[in-house]
């Protein structure tokens, strides 16, 4: 649909310069279209294959990340010491989920909607209870068009 939508608006747009018999436009926009086409599919592919397990087990947290084309990545974490961050926005809901241990920070669940990603922080502390890891909520605020003036937050 996507496709069809960018070959329409091309198609309309060169129609007047074609018509006049300027077809070096239309021939360069449509050459400029099979890029954009190319690199969309070519950018939803890559996606397509991303994922990431996170089990948690015996004391310890294991994160498996899997891409396109690259090797799988393994992280096993402790669960002593270690500590969940959530950082929400009032309007847009759960930003960011990290694990923090001795200081760093490692990023999580970085692919789902933020609806998504506070119902799996959820669950995900409730697993991680037992173990006696603790939730630690930031504040999150998005970035502001007006830094001064009248409609500064």
């Amino acid at each position: 649909m996507l496709y069809g939508a960018l070959s329409g608006a091309v198609a309309i747009f060169q129609a007047p310069f074609l018509m006049r018999g300027y077809w070096p436009v239309t021939m360069f926009s449509v050459i400029d279209l099979l890029g954009m086409v190319f690199a969309i599919h070519a950018f939803r592919l890559c996606q397509q294959e991303r994922r990431e397990e996170i089990v948690v087990e015996d004391g310890a947290v294991n994160i498996r990340r899997f891409a396109f084309g690259k090797s799988v990545r393994e992280l096993r974490l402790a669960c002593y010491g270690l500590k969940l961050i959530r950082s929400d926005d009032p309007d847009f809901g759960c930003r960011r989920l990290a694990f923090s241990v001795r200081g760093k920070r490692e990023e999580i669940a970085r692919d789902l909607s933020p609806a998504e990603r506070a119902s799996f922080a959820d669950v995900l502390w409730q697993s991680l209870r037992r173990y006696s890891v603790p939730l630690s909520t930031e504040m999150a605020f998005g970035w502001s068009l007006f830094t001064k003036g009248p409609y500064a937050p």
